[in-house]
């Protein structure tokens, strides 16, 4: 049997009004909007070119997870 590595972890660049950052594994992409330290407004980039809007799950429900 071959062992496969693990598929890495996507990861993201953020656009916070003319504020461009990353790339960003999208772990902590999520740990820092749970924290409430992204806006729902930030725009997320595979490329750093193309952006778009992010559907965050609910800082509540993660919170009681």
């Amino acid at each position: 049997m071959v062992a496969r590595p693990n598929k890495p972890e996507p990861r993201w660049y953020l656009r916070d009004g003319d504020h461009v950052d990353g790339p960003h594994p999208q772990s902590r992409l999520l740990q820092w909007h749970a924290e409430g330290r992204l806006s729902d407004s930030v725009l997320l980039s595979r490329d750093g070119q193309k952006w778009q809007r992010v559907r965050w799950p609910s800082r509540t429900a993660r919170r009681q997870s």
